[in-house]
């Protein structure tokens, strides 16, 4: 196994509580010997070795590593079951009986591997009358996805049937790599921020899409706001069941340095983080090192993450709140927006809570960047790609508009719908009904053999997007308002990520985002708002990349295994109807 390393040099080898750093500077690429010793090259010549390495424990690269072309192979494949089942859960101390659970729990358990790892997952359905993903996973059938873990950093994973996940069927991924310049003592792991809702998602569906004539759209209100699953609700506002839950806890040490996994895990708010008395140094967003930059506060859509530093400045003994902020651009019943958890230093007593009162600090801020990702010129990735020019662009409007009976959003010039039973993938390699990849409700965007593609999106709609576009990190160019004027913000380096806030737009002044990125992943990939309930609506599409080359996954048994899946939905859709979606996009 070889690793790519900084610089030339010799090898070095210090030692620091109790952790082993390994510092390759006589080549380009450590290898690791069967006797563990450790010896550097200049080439990867494939030497092999059945010592595992862990990212966490050593050195690595993230400025002089193209992240997209230089991925290490471990060798090394990391297998996971998820089971989702119906739950009854009370994660504010609000009883519910709408839970979706993996394992039994909510969040989710850790899905965790190194930089190069294969990442193997199996997900059983155990519910009784839905489905998961896809071409919907029927109950009692189960699915497993292999992928390579072929960036790092924070994530995590939740289902896409429907508005589903809003009900807890989510869970954290940490992909362990390179520390570069970005050294820690502490791995506190994820913390996951999710805007909660104490009724069943589908009666938010069907609020949000009732008729015109009868009211509608009624739009989901925020309960309550947790971190890591849990908070106290003010059982006193309540006649309903309720109990005094439990804080998360994250404990600190003073004088170290510890690494937090910021994640935006909810599904219809903006949560803006910060800690008391504490800075907070950004080293990443998403699954992007960034050169680090310090801030107080920092605000994250529905699935973006930010992996922070922060130093243990406190005494022992001392507490402090953690806080995530429902931002005031979100929707929510004003009751609990704030969640905390607490940051207990050792030395302390147990029990002991900070006194410093809710709804302070930076994260309370109305200041209009709390609906906002930090300045493009502020977050600059490690490893600089220049843009290049397009191969083709394209221009998407979101708006939400009338169908005569309902409102929905509409992506371009279309509103989605999935047609569970047709999986775009599906119809390409193994249905003879490619005429459904042009029907308007797929809102197929087919982008062909580019290699390349720009994408100006407008808002003219009055609530934030987060975007997300599944299989690709993208360029992020520039945002702003009114018409965008062809300037890029550090053409030179342009900021990248997978999901990307849009400000809240008008008719007379639309909000935009301008990104791009490479057609190098042949597949059917939905560009997306993140807020689960936007999606329901219609606020989706899906790029068709490189339809020629898709063609060779038939090769490697894709067809027939999505074949499978789709019959066996298909089969317990016809005889009772029990399973089809007829209020939402399906997504």
């Amino acid at each position: 196994m070889a690793l790519s390393c900084c610089s030339p040099g010799s090898i070095e080898l210090d030692c620091k509580d109790n952790k082993f750093l390994f510092h390759c500077q006589s080549g380009n690429f450590i290898h690791i010997l069967e006797n563990d010793e450790f010896i550097c090259s200049g080439a990867d010549d494939n030497i092999t070795s059945s010592a595992e390495w862990r990212f966490a424990m050593g050195h690595g690269c993230a400025s002089n590593a193209n992240p997209y072309t230089s991925q290490p192979d471990t060798g090394i494949t990391r297998n996971y079951t998820l089971i989702l089942g119906q739950c009854s859960i009370a994660p504010d101390g609000m009883q519910s009986i709408y839970g979706y659970c993996f394992n039994g729990s909510f969040p989710g358990p850790l899905i965790e591997a190194n930089y190069g790892d294969m990442i193997s997952v199996t997900v059983i359905n155990n519910l009784q009358d839905e489905g998961v993903s896809q071409c919907p996973i029927a109950p009692g059938w189960k699915q497993t996805y292999l992928f390579r873990a072929t960036l790092y950093g924070s994530s995590w994973y939740h289902t896409h049937y429907s508005s589903q996940y809003m009900n807890g069927a989510v869970g954290p991924i940490v992909i362990h790599g390179p520390t570069e310049g970005r050294d820690y003592d502490v791995d506190l792991g994820p913390v996951m921020a999710s805007d909660w809702y104490h009724n069943g998602y589908m009666w938010y569906v069907e609020q949000v899409l009732r008729p015109l004539s009868k009211g509608g759209p009624v739009p989901p209100l925020a309960n309550s706001n947790l971190i890591n699953g849990k908070m106290q609700y003010p059982c006193n506002v309540t006649r309903a069941y309720c109990k005094t839950a439990a804080y998360s806890e994250f404990n600190f040490t003073a004088g170290k340095t510890h690494r937090l996994r910021l994640m935006n895990t909810g599904s219809g708010a903006i949560q803006k983080f910060s800690i008391d008395n504490h800075t907070m140094t950004v080293i990443a967003n998403d699954f992007m090192p960034l050169t680090p930059y310090n801030t107080q506060m920092i605000a994250l859509g529905v699935g973006q993450r930010a992996d922070v530093l922060v130093s243990g400045t406190g005494k022992p003994g001392d507490v402090y709140w953690l806080r995530a902020n429902i931002a005031a651009c979100s929707q929510n019943d004003g009751i609990l927006t704030e969640a905390l958890a607490v940051i207990r230093y050792s030395g302390g007593k147990a029990g002991v809570y900070p006194t410093a009162a809710p709804n302070i600090g930076p994260a309370a801020s109305t200041d209009p960047r709390s609906c906002a990702n930090d300045a493009l010129a502020t977050t600059n990735p490690a490893f600089a790609i220049p843009v290049t020019a397009p191969s083709t662009t394209i221009t998407l409007n979101i708006k939400m508009e009338s169908n005569g009976t309902h409102m929905l959003y509409h992506f371009g010039n279309n509103s989605f719908r999935a047609q569970y039973s047709y999986p775009d993938l599906g119809v390409r390699l193994w249905q003879n009904a490619s005429g459904i990849l042009q029907s308007p409700g797929t809102n197929i965007l087919q982008m062909g053999s580019n290699t390349t593609v720009r994408a100006v999106i407008y808002n003219y709609d009055d609530a934030p997007h987060p975007i997300h576009l599944h299989g690709h990190n993208m360029m992020i160019l520039q945002t702003g308002f009114g018409t965008w004027d062809g300037t890029v913000v550090r053409p030179s380096n342009p900021q990248r990520r997978d999901v990307q806030v849009m400000f809240p737009g008008t008719d007379a002044a639309p909000s935009y985002i301008v990104v791009q990125w490479d057609q190098d992943n042949p597949g059917y990939w939905p560009l997306h708002c993140h807020f689960s309930i936007h999606a329901a609506m219609g606020l989706f599409s899906v790029i068709e990349e490189r339809p020629a080359d898709i063609a060779n996954y038939q090769s490697q048994g894709v067809g027939s295994y999505t074949l499978a899946q789709c019959l066996a939905w298909v089969a317990q859709v016809q005889p009772t109807d029990l399973l089809n979606n007829d209020i939402d996009s399906g997504v």
